[in-house]
């Protein structure tokens, strides 16, 4: 029984850590997306 216990508790950390990857990786698309539009909108028009 311990064993099972110690398992979900595991797997729920693992969730945990997976979770705030996926969330730090949406940011980071977020930030690199609007820092090529800011480019395109005030660099784009010069070339």
């Amino acid at each position: 029984m311990m064993g099972k216990g110690s398992f979900s508790i595991f797997k729920t950390r693992k969730e945990r850590t997976s979770l705030k990857f996926r969330i730090m990786s949406i940011i980071e698309a977020m930030v690199l997306v609007s820092k090529l539009a800011f480019f395109f909108l005030c660099c784009g028009c010069k070339f």
